[in-house]
């Protein structure tokens, strides 16, 4: 079966609509007017004109429990069938404008899912509206090919195990095919899922299990009898495949697999039934009684999305990257599979539960780099602001253009700061550590070359001028009035009788302030107006160091900074 364009754009409408693919009669009822010349329009703004559908969206104006049900509750409520979110202002704005300029409402709902489905799949949402929509037309060729039709709550059940997720797609497709064969009462071995998955533990066992649904038939013995053979088993796992009912068998695996890393996922398990197996005692009528395309996958890092959130917990086997600006999440050059969500969605990371402890040695590769999402173009969007919780392991942090917050973790964090303060944005850093073999601060976009290798402590009540060239980064311990800096303090800290230096040429340089309570600021200077002084406006915070104070007792040092 090759669907039309109209056919198409039918199965968006019950999907935007109803949330549920369209069931065997009905679309062929509304396929069978278009067939016979009805336009689209008229097709589609006939179904929300039917009474059952009335009763789910009523009129503009009928008044429902005392509230008039207006424009915006048809766009809220579709726009949420979609995308699976509430709209914001601006959507609802403009959704409800096209109802009420005189759109038909099968019209308005055609163009909100097809705007969806154009977004390019880097945008949130569009994957979600994508898989939605597959998994749609899957269900209606499925009921064509079988000729069963698979009733609504059933198909609506099935749409909403669908998300954004890739792994998603396989449970639904196995259900629809099992509904579709029930429905069209063909005969033989359906599986539930085709897929199993190494445990969070990531120490090679496997999780959950897949039942397998006989019809036409039954299985012979007792419950818990085995049946059937399992074979291309990852070595040391033990499989069980048994009798759980009359009409189900239920696969599983106990053990420990030796070779467990994502390289030794298995796309070849084989299972076969034997005609002893069933009570009739034949296979020759019973559809799937052997079949070699089962998975098992094993994991490098426990990971999945859940919102806006990326989140990993396990043991840390080598370098990982996380780069929001390519979705792209891998152990060295593989790509880390994660068990649920999409990388296109996520803004903010947590690795708080990584770790570097374990039962297998850690090498010196493990760390963790990570790159937020790059800015947007310019004057399209706010930027990012993103939520970094880094892993004991260590490693790189570079967030980007948002004002960001960023939680350091046991092991040393390098944050890298970009070329200029509005590539930068503010970012808040916590458990900054200071001293050797603390945490680093890369300014070498900024500066270009960093010279640290004479940093020292200045005081704030200091009237000998540190002298300091192009690249520096200062350290300013104290405010000469007890109060946080401004950008004009900042300035004028610069000059004859003061603790810095007046400049003597163009440069930039990195100053560090902070009393001995409160937090640190980082101040990037640019001197390029009058060389001989610094203004306020040559002087922009960049970030804060929560908590990093009295630098007396503990001094940042050269090593803090690259």
């Amino acid at each position: 079966m090759e669907l039309t364009g109209n056919q198409e754009s039918l199965i968006k409408v019950y999907l935007a609509a109803f949330m549920r693919a369209p069931e065997k009669g009905g679309f062929d009822y509304w396929s069978g007017l278009l067939a016979r010349g009805t336009s689209l329009k008229s097709v589609i703004n006939q179904m929300f004109d039917l009474p059952v559908v009335r009763e789910i969206y009523p009129a503009s104006g009928a008044l429902i429990d005392g509230d008039v049900y207006g424009h915006g509750d048809f766009v809220t409520a579709i726009y949420n069938n979609v995308f699976g979110k509430a709209p914001d202002t601006d959507g609802l704005n403009f959704w409800a404008n096209r109802l009420a300029q005189g759109q038909g409402r099968g019209e308005m709902v055609l163009d909100m899912i097809n705007a969806g489905l154009a977004l390019p799949p880097s945008v949130s949402g569009q994957v979600y509206v994508a898989n939605r929509y597959w998994a749609s037309k899957f269900a209606v060729m499925q009921q064509a090919t079988d000729g069963g039709e698979i009733s609504p709550a059933n198909l609506r059940d099935a749409m909403n195990s669908v998300n954004a997720s890739a792994s998603s797609l396989t449970p639904y497709s196995n259900n629809i095919t099992v509904l579709s064969q029930i429905a069209a009462k063909k005969s033989g071995v359906f599986y539930t899922d085709t897929d199993l998955a190494e445990s969070s533990a990531n120490d090679g066992s496997i999780e959950g299990s897949i039942v397998i649904r006989l019809i036409g038939d039954t299985f012979k013995g007792d419950l818990g009898a085995r049946l059937g053979t399992v074979s291309n088993i990852p070595a040391t796992l033990v499989a069980s495949l048994v009798k759980s009912s009359d009409a189900t068998a239920t696969l599983s695996f106990t053990g420990k697999a030796t070779a467990h890393a994502a390289a030794n996922s298995i796309s070849n398990l084989t299972v076969r039934f034997a005609a002893t197996d069933f009570t009739g005692g034949s296979i020759t009528n019973l559809y799937g009684v052997s079949r070699s395309d089962l998975e098992i996958d094993f994991i490098d890092l426990p990971a999945s999305v859940s919102g806006n959130t990326l989140q990993a917990e396990g043991l840390v086997p080598g370098a990982v990257t996380i780069n929001l600006n390519t979705d792209a999440f891998t152990l060295g050059t593989s790509n880390i599979s994660l068990s649920s969500g999409n990388m296109a969605n996520v803004v903010n990371v947590d690795l708080s539960k990584t770790t570097t402890a374990g039962t297998t040695t850690v090498t010196s590769t493990a760390t963790i780099n990570f790159t937020a999402d790059p800015p947007p173009a310019s004057g399209t969007a706010t930027p990012i602001a993103n939520t970094f919780t880094a892993s004991p392991v260590g490693g790189t942090v570079r967030a980007g253009q948002g004002n960001d917050t960023l939680f350091g973790g046991a092991g040393i964090d390098r944050y890298i700061f970009e070329a200029t303060p509005a590539s930068n944005g503010m970012d808040t850093i916590h458990n900054f550590t200071m001293g050797a073999g603390g945490d680093v601060l890369n300014l070498s976009a900024f500066l270009r070359t960093t010279k640290t290798t004479t940093l020292t402590t200045q005081l704030a009540s200091s009237t000998t001028p540190l002298v300091w060239t192009n690249g520096a980064v200062l350290v300013l311990e104290g405010s000469a009035e007890g109060t946080p800096y401004t950008t004009p303090d900042i300035a004028a800290l610069f000059g004859a009788s003061l603790p810095f230096a007046a400049p003597t040429a163009s440069g930039k340089a990195v100053l560090i302030t902070a009393d001995v309570a409160g937090d640190a600021i980082v101040w990037f200077i640019t001197n390029t107006s009058d060389l001989a002084a610094i203004s306020s406006d040559e002087v922009q915070q960049v970030a804060i160091l929560v908590g990093v104070n009295n630098l007396s007792l503990v001094p940042l040092v050269a090593g803090n900074f690259a």
